[in-house]
């Protein structure tokens, strides 16, 4: 996965469960995803060495990973968004909306 599109990746699961973590992992991740700091100046911001920056934002991310792997809302999210465009560029009758979620319920 590139760059750009981890950074998109984290931030939909952290949007989605970043209450769960601790404190110190919202914060990490918050720095880094959003703020994009790097893992120097958030070490000499929260005066902590980088590895400790970077083993919080390691355990983070792998926790919400785990979290999206059980929980699926962000895959689920990502499905009915499609489902919206899909239905946005059709010119379509109710029953064929119907049908078409459906059908996009059971793949």
């Amino acid at each position: 996965m590139e760059e750009l599109e981890k950074n998109i990746h984290v931030n939909e699961l952290f949007d989605a469960y970043g209450l769960l973590l601790s404190s110190t992992q919202q914060k990490m991740i918050t720095l880094y995803y959003q703020d994009d700091l790097s893992l120097g100046e958030i070490s000499e911001l929260e005066n902590i060495s980088r590895n400790a920056v970077f083993d919080s934002l390691k355990k983070g991310v792998k926790a919400l990973e785990e979290i999206e792997e059980k929980v699926k809302l962000v895959e689920h999210r990502k499905r009915i968004n499609q489902l919206i465009d899909e239905l946005e560029n059709r010119d379509i009758s109710k029953e064929e909306v119907l049908d078409l979620i459906r059908r996009k319920e059971n793949e």
